[in-house]
This record gives C-alpha cells, sequence and structure tokens, in this order.
C-alpha cells in the first residue's frame, strides 16, 4: 500500500494524471473532490469596523491585522483592547469566521475564529467570510495557509505600490472541496497536529519564563553585591567591574562579498550561517552584537574557528566565563543604550564603560554552565516545534491535495 501511494505521489508530482484522479484548473485531485469558490462556500464577506483602539473594556475584544500571529494564525491575547466606538452586533466575530487580512505587508493573512477567544469585533482592515455549515471551517481555513494560497496573495496583492486585496477578490479564490466525512477527517488529523504543536511552544514559554526568573534572581539587582539565589557554597560579595576590564572587543570588515566555495571557515551573518570564508577566524568561543540598526544590541554565542560579518562586533572573556558573560550582556540588553534616532547603533567605547556586578570565576562557571544547560534544553525544544511544523506542512502537503486519501480510517 505504502509503494502503491509513493507511486501514486510521483505521478502526480510529474503531472500525470493517476487512476481515481482527475485534472483541474487547481491540479490532479481525486475524482471525487470538488473545485468551489471561495463566495461559493461562504455566506458572505464583510468588511470591518472603522475605528480606534482603547483599553480594554473586560468584556469587548478588538481584532486587529496585528493581533493575528504572523506564524501560528492565532489570536494574540497578550495586550487586549477593545474598539472606541458604538458597538454595532454586525461586526462580532462568530463561529465558523474567517477573517482575512486584505492591506498592508500582512496581505492575506488569516485567523479562524475560536470560541475560546470570547466576544470580539474585527477592524475595518480585515474581511470576514462565514463558512456554510454544509462545510468544515476548519478545513477550508487551512487551504489559507498553503502554498497555492501564498502563490494567489502574492499575484493578487501586487497590483499598486500598497500591497491590497478586496473582498470581491477573496471571493474568486478557488477551494478543494472533498465530501464532507473527508473534510472532517482531515481537519481531525490536522487539528491533532496543532496541538502537538501548541505543546511545544507552551514548553518553550514556560522555559522561557523559567529562565527570566532566573536570570533576575541570580544576578544583583542594580546597586546591590548580592544576588537573591546562589549555589551552596558562595557567599562573598560580587565585585563591581566595567565591561571593558572583562572582555575584549573584536571588530570585522567582512562582507557577503567574502564568502567563497572553497572557503575554509564558517561565516555568519546576524541570523545564521551564510557560507564560507578564507579571510580569518576567531580562535576561540565569542559573542556577537549587532551594531547598528534593526536588532540593535542583539546577542548571539558563536563557535571558535568561524567569522562575523562587520555589521557586528565580537566580545571573548579576558579572566571570565564566556557563558556567564553572554548571559551578563544580554540580560543588560545593550540595545536600549544605543545611540542616532534615524539609525540607532552602539559603540564598545560606550557601553564597554557599564560597570556590572561579577563574582569569583567558579561562581561564574557555575552560572555559566546553567544557563547554557537551559538554553541547550530550550533550543532542543525549538527544533521539535519546528519539526512538527514541519510536519503539519507535509501533512497538508498531502491531505488537502487528496495525494493521500483518508477515508473512514482508509488510505
Amino acid at each position: 500500500m505504502k509503494e502503491d501511494i509513493a507511486k501514486r505521489i510521483e505521478k502526480i508530482n510529474n503531472g500525470i494524471v493517476p487512476e481515481g484522479y482527475k485534472k483541474t484548473k487547481v491540479g490532479i485531485v481525486p475524482v471525487e473532490w470538488d473545485i468551489a469558490r471561495f463566495d461559493e462556500i461562504a455566506t458572505r464577506f464583510d468588511y470591518g469596523m472603522n475605528a480606534a483602539a482603547k483599553e480594554y473594556d473586560g468584556e469587548n475584544k478588538y481584532i486587529r491585522i496585528t493581533d493575528i500571529d504572523e506564524d501560528s494564525h492565532k489570536y494574540y491575547n497578550s495586550n487586549l483592547v477593545s474598539p472606541d466606538c458604538q458597538l454595532d452586533d454586525a461586526y462580532i466575530v462568530k463561529e465558523n469566521d474567517i477573517l482575512f487580512a486584505r492591506t498592508g505587508a500582512s496581505t492575506g493573512k488569516t485567523y479562524l475564529y475560536n470560541l475560546s477567544d470570547g466576544k470580539m469585533y474585527f477592524a475595518g482592515f480585515l474581511i470576514r467570510a462565514n463558512i456554510k455549515k454544509e462545510f468544515n471551517s476548519f478545513f477550508v481555513f487551512c487551504q489559507t495557509l498553503t502554498e497555492r494560497y501564498d502563490n494567489w496573495v502574492r499575484v493578487f496583492s501586487m497590483r499598486s505600490g500598497q500591497p491590497g486585496i478586496n473582498a470581491q477578490e477573496f471571493k474568486t479564490f478557488d477551494i478543494v472541496i472533498p465530501p464532507l466525512p473527508e473534510q472532517q477527517k482531515i481537519a481531525e488529523i490536522l487539528g491533532a497536529q496543532d496541538k502537538l504543536i501548541e505543546l511545544q511552544v507552551r514548553k518553550i514559554e514556560q522555559l522561557q519564563t523559567l529562565k527570566k526568573g532566573y536570570l533576575q534572581k541570580m544576578f544583583p539587582k542594580k546597586g546591590c553585591k548580592y544576588p537573591e539565589l546562589r549555589f551552596k557554597g558562595f557567599t562573598d560579595a560580587w565585585e563591581q567591574r566595567e565591561l571593558g576590564d572583562i572582555c575584549e572587543y573584536h571588530s570585522s570588515s567582512l562582507t557577503a562579498k567574502d564568502v567563497y566555495e572553497d572557503g575554509s571557515y564558517d561565516l555568519y551573518d546576524a541570523n545564521s550561517l551564510i557560507g564560507k570564508t578564507n579571510k580569518g577566524c576567531m580562535e576561540k568561543d565569542y559573542i556577537t552584537i549587532i551594531k547598528d540598526g534593526a536588532g540593535v544590541g542583539r546577542t548571539r554565542l558563536l563557535p571558535k574557528n568561524s567569522m562575523f560579518l562587520g555589521t557586528m562586533g565580537a566580545l571573548t572573556p579576558r579572566n571570565s566565563d564566556l557563558d556567564f558573560l553572554y548571559q551578563l550582556i544580554t540580560k543588560a540588553d545593550l540595545g536600549k543604550t544605543y545611540t542616532g534616532s534615524t539609525i540607532p547603533h552602539i559603540y564598545f567605547k560606550d557601553y564597554g564603560k557599564n560597570i556590572y556586578c561579577i563574582p569569583s570565576c567558579t561562581e561564574q562557571q557555575q552560572i555559566g554552565s546553567y544557563f547554557r544547560n537551559l538554553d541547550n534544553l530550550i533550543t532542543l525544544h525549538q527544533r521539535k516545534l519546528d519539526q512538527e511544523k514541519q510536519k503539519k506542512k507535509s501533512l497538508m502537503q498531502l491531505l488537502l491535495t487528496g495525494k493521500v486519501r483518508i477515508i473512514d480510517g482508509k488510505k
């Protein structure tokens, strides 16, 4: 059976129509599946209310484009607001409603209303489509998370300088429609995968909260030489030192043009490994700090025998522990000390004079090791999260196209 599925997928990927399938304007799908315009499966397409936001009144939530998470497509509930106007029930978001961002950089971003999100009204830069009850709204919503939908949005939104798609255009997007039992089964599988993703997100959030709490307790408060929480056996006061006394600064003149196919050393930009270079390397592990622009002050640990772009500076410890130093300056948030109004930037000649409380090398090593292990655990769960997201993406590619079929438990 697995071999048959693999052959079927290969045929479809090569544009060959297998037995039991048909060619449509959205691709090859099972013969039992239909293709419908969005307005054929939704009762109406409505624009939201044009109102400013005010402090949350405790009952009436207000959802705007920025309140929809770019990654999970769920509703942010950390900064609740209410609409600042005379409320109109016509703008209340209800079950089976899908919201679409109709303008700006997030054009096409979608959200499926969840009853647990409570009573909410939707804002003017959003469009609401209410999915008819004879269709599974989560199954329909999942089709707005696909590459096919992203490509459609890209084409329709770039007709002018400002990206945007209106209600009449959203109505024309083609939805793949299997029989309802198959819609429900696919929705069940993808929903279960979403729960695994949410579980990993919660684990990461819990670990990050734990780390934040320990950073507050294991480093002294401003003006104090004793932390609230210490490892057993340490009682001495922490010593005040300038950052420049405990670490050495390194600069780089490398750019992306210094990447070579036959390079010997990994070369990093502010976010990732970008290739190899032959123009030198750091001889021991180090900390990079973004010097200017977006993300100014953001820190990162990088390994020895690698190099970094000139958009960053680097720090190595003199007589201190690298992991401790990394946590110390990350907690201090050097980005808050930037200068410049148009393009923010920071200089070591300035922040190197910042004074911090420093314990003995032995205590530094204990603290640094603890947080390094905690960071490694967060990274592990982040990898698991990325794997679960990739699994969902693969499932959608197979199930929402009919390449793999699940009907009454049969594949």
